[in-house]
């Protein structure tokens, strides 16, 4: 027998109360997580099945979420009935309610600032706090101006405007956060072909690519905005001079400076980010499908494994970035990854 969901009250805020009811005749039911981004719940209940009539907007249900068996809670977002009288609910994990939750501003730390300072701050800034939540920093501290001149989603500054400036990657469980290097360990369970790697797909990403940036900055809340730019106008990444496109997207540096910067403070703000991004090849995106056999490793978010064809003499590690979790069955289901070693994708596309 698999496990069975179990609906819970919350209040308007997304904290849980008392158990209501569980659903037993869930067939199905898949937890979506990817680094830094989504954490989802759906799952589908057949025409007649116990307990639906108590599936509500803004109750939570809580589910496994991976293979060493911790769960955490989802609050019901987007319940679908069909026409035959089933049922499909969309859920977002606890924590996308530091969607609706901003930050208010607040200025440089100067000398004390940092990325440990700035998220401390984060957490203090915060317009309304129901939670009481730990906010974990374990990583070391870096350097640098950190400040918010608007007031902003406490979850997009986080995943955005922190991630961004200092790296790392956030861990959600409950209304808790802890911000760390990488999530996951370098497991040694292997992916392996007619055992448990069922399929492999390969697709180039392109949403986030770019050969350069136009950097810029404009005066915060100014109606004439004064621009100042490099008077070279775009700073190209120099690994990727080769790449088959070019594309050059504007990147504002308003948020970086808290007064007018010179050209030369812009330059240098510019090529540090250009060395943080530019990439020497259009980034592909791998999603596998495995199936868990007797003997495998446990596999969560952020873990680094092994993929081996031994037919065709592939054995390359790779990163998991995101994953869905069979929640009624208790493995992971699909894998998406990316490459450890450059030579993955290449290897892939020589054996097509």
């Amino acid at each position: 027998m698999g496990n069975i969901l179990q609906l819970y009250d919350a209040n308007k805020y997304g904290a849980t109360g008392d158990r209501i009811a569980p659903l037993p005749d869930c067939p199905e039911a898949t937890v979506r997580r990817v680094i830094n981004g989504e954490y989802s719940l759906t799952f589908q209940l057949p025409p007649g099945a116990k307990n639906e009539d108590e599936v509500k907007i803004g109750r939570a249900v809580r589910a496994m979420v991976n293979e060493s068996g911790a769960y955490q809670y989802f609050i019901i977002k987007n319940p679908v009935r069909s026409i035959s009288g089933g049922l499909s609910v969309y859920c977002e994990h606890q924590s996308y309610a530091y969607n609706d939750l901003p930050i208010v501003p607040f200025l440089n730390g100067g000398s004390n600032g940092g990325s440990q300072w700035t998220f401390e701050q984060a957490q203090r800034n915060l317009a309304f706090d129901p939670y009481n939540a730990d906010w974990i920093f374990s990583r070391t501290n870096q350097s640098g101006g950190g400040h918010l001149l608007a007031p902003k989603s406490a979850r997009d500054f986080l995943l955005n405007d922190l991630a961004n400036q200092w790296g790392g990657e956030f861990d959600f469980y409950g209304f808790n956060i802890e911000w760390m290097d990488e999530l996951g360990s370098d497991n040694s369970a292997q992916i392996v072909y007619a055992r448990n790697l069922l399929d492999l797909n390969i697709e180039a990403v392109l949403d986030n690519w770019e050969s350069g940036i136009y950097p810029y900055w404009g005066e915060a809340g100014s109606t004439t905005r004064p621009i100042v730019q490099l008077d070279e106008r775009i700073v190209e990444y120099s690994a990727a001079l080769n790449a088959p496109l070019y594309r050059i997207r504007p990147v504002d540096f308003s948020d970086r400076f808290e007064s007018q910067p010179t050209q030369a403070q812009l330059r240098s703000a510019a090529t540090e980010y250009a060395s943080q991004h530019g990439l020497s090849e259009i980034p592909l995106a791998y999603t596998l499908q495995r199936i868990r056999v007797d003997g495998d490793e446990r596999l969560d978010l952020g873990d680094t494994v092994t993929i081996r064809h031994p037919r065709w003499s592939v054995n390359v590690k790779a990163r998991i970035v995101g994953m869905v979790f069979d929640a009624i069955r208790g493995r992971v289901q699909d894998i998406d990854i990316n490459a450890v070693r450059p030579t993955l994708a290449e290897t892939i596309i020589k054996l097509k």
